[in-house]
């Protein structure tokens, strides 16, 4: 992007933590634009996903409302939640045993299966596909085809790829990156393109139905390589942390 003109955020209110202790784990935004935080424990341990309507009302559930241990969960359409676990298991000769689940809102589980291993930054997009991108426990791309997860049967998905899941946790491809991709640092999906940041370059890129977009790269004058950023629209902010003196 190179040198880039910057603007500092306007405090709107401060939101209210949902238990004593609690801290912000992660910000981004949903498929509608709506501002999801993921709230921490002071141990550390994920607790709870709220989703904020633009007139300040509140959505939100509590990791433990899915049948098994979750990462990552994430609001979707149609007043849907789905949990995923970062690390899943293959046993050899074995089926997959489920490391992701879509409830309703009163924790009734409606689909259930497994997004594979080393799953980081899963995105909602709203047309309430699932994009999920991967770190670098990857298989050998120069060796064969890339082993897929889920419905292939096989233990992980990889490098410079996402797979890409339905409603029902079954795949429905891969998206391939042109940027070589070992790690997606932040992802999301803004109703219009899905958006990932990336090691080791440290480039935005997205993806919509007409393709690839022009990929932006890291401006490191204002050393926002690995910075998280929220994307709506034509809108971009790129997120850092000042200390004080």
């Amino acid at each position: 992007m190179g040198a880039t003109n910057t603007e500092s955020l306007v405090f709107v209110r401060t939101l209210e933590a949902p238990a004593q202790g609690s801290s912000i784990a992660e910000a981004h935004t949903a498929y509608d634009g709506r501002l999801v935080l993921i709230w921490q424990n002071a141990e550390g341990a994920r607790t709870q996903c709220q989703v904020y309507k633009k007139n300040g009302s509140c959505e939100s559930i509590s990791f433990s409302a899915f049948p098994g241990h979750v990462s990552f969960v994430m609001p979707m359409p149609g007043n849907r939640w789905l949990g995923c676990k970062a690390r899943t298991w293959y046993e050899e000769g074995k089926p997959l045993a489920d490391s992701a689940w879509i409830v309703s809102e009163q924790g009734k589980v409606l689909s259930s299966g497994n997004m594979g291993d080393a799953l980081s930054c899963p995105t909602v997009a709203q047309d309430e596909t699932i994009w999920a991108p991967y770190f670098d426990e990857h298989p050998g791309r120069d060796e064969g085809p890339v082993d897929e997860s889920s419905d292939y049967g096989k233990y992980t998905a990889g490098d410079s790829g996402m797979t890409v899941f339905d409603d029902h946790l079954k795949v429905l491809g891969r998206h391939n990156s042109p940027t070589y991709v070992m790690d997606v640092y932040y992802s999301h999906h803004d109703g219009y393109r899905y958006w990932y940041l990336s090691y080791p370059d440290w480039i935005i890129d997205n993806w919509s139905a007409s393709g690839q977009g022009e990929p932006m790269a890291a401006d490191d004058e204002l050393e926002l390589r690995g910075a998280p950023f929220l994307m709506y629209k034509n809108r971009l902010a790129r997120l850092s942390v000042f200390e004080s003196e």
